[in-house]
């Protein structure tokens, strides 16, 4: 069993001066952190074009419909923060749609974008929100209304655009007229979509802190608990007579065990919350025989292992 064990092992809100929630708070500005961005609509509705002209500031007027998905890297600056930022361009071919959920999975921040020159293009966004709100309900939403170069040819009023916003429950700082082929707010649309999302995470982050911190010293306390259950069969087995030291034999592979038992799970506990679940789901409660102090302090562990936890950093660990 413990063989299985070890190697298991082995295995107050903060804002700036001005008053503004602080960003750097947010995960998506640690170094190495990636923020997931899925650009949704109907094929020729201008995605691609937007994200080229993001990526390359460059526009291509014959550019061929997706298929599939187009994966991109880009970085973009928040706030004197660059953010590192995955870009999935899913097609918006009916015969594609199928597939569409698995790229939402864990999505940040979304933009649906629409063409502005198609009447009713309107009609056909309630589905992408259908979809995101399925998928990645965390996620941010940003409408786009393509083509703004193309006033002659223009079928969607705004009159129209306001009453889906209202309709739809989305902010209407959250919508953006863009042009890829005039380089009109293709930069506001990104940067305001990776901000929305930096915005959100930094308020989660803030807003768990102290849970956090409560976590942590429960935590703490039941590895404190463990390590003094360590000491004391340490100290007793050290102090034993020789005569006293027989007559506890057959207790003695019971006590072994239980101390490398709380070994692991105060080990597990101090390396992460996880690692401990996944070492803990193997514990044995008959291997605590006659020991009414190792019991109690895991089922304190048990407990503390099954109740809601605050948000991870991405290592994995509960920590400030």
């Amino acid at each position: 069993m413990f063989a299985r064990i070890f190697s298991c092992f082995k295995g107050n809100k903060k804002t700036s001066p001005s008053g503004d929630l602080d960003l750097s708070v947010s995960t998506f500005m640690k170094e190495g952190a990636v923020m997931k961005l899925v650009l949704l609509g109907d094929t020729l509705s201008g995605k691609t074009s937007l994200l080229n002209r993001m990526q390359t500031n460059y526009f291509n007027s014959n550019l061929k419909p997706t298929v599939g998905v187009d994966f991109r890297k880009i970085n973009i600056s928040v706030r004197r923060h660059d953010v590192k930022v995955q870009a999935w361009d899913v097609s918006g071919k009916a015969h594609h749609k199928q597939i569409m959920n698995s790229y939402l999975a864990n999505a940040a921040t979304v933009i649906i974008a629409f063409d502005l020159t198609v009447k009713n293009a309107l009609d056909e966004l309630p589905a992408y929100l259908d979809d995101v709100n399925r998928c990645c309900p965390l996620a941010r939403i940003i409408i786009a209304g393509a083509k703004c170069e193309l006033i002659n040819d223009r079928r969607v009023t705004r009159h129209e655009i306001d009453a889906f916003l209202d309709d739809n429950g989305i902010d209407k700082s959250h919508y953006l007229e863009v042009s890829a082929k005039d380089n009109c707010q293709v930069k506001e649309l990104f940067c305001t979509a990776v901000a929305s999302a930096c915005r959100d995470d930094a308020r989660h982050v803030a807003e768990n802190k102290g849970n956090i911190i409560a976590y942590a010293n429960r935590r703490n306390k039941l590895i404190a608990s463990l390590d003094d259950y360590v000491k004391k069969i340490d100290g007793l087995q050290g102090g034993l007579t020789h005569g006293f030291r027989f007559f506890v034999t057959s207790q003695a592979k019971n006590r072994e065990l239980n101390r490398n038992l709380a070994i692991a799970i105060r080990d597990a506990l101090t390396y992460n919350d996880k690692t401990a679940s996944e070492l803990f789901s193997l514990v044995n409660p008959k291997r605590m025989i006659g020991s009414s102090q190792l019991r109690g302090v895991m089922s304190e562990v048990r407990l503390f292992l099954s109740q809601p936890k605050p948000r991870e950093n991405s290592e994995g660990q509960y920590k400030i």
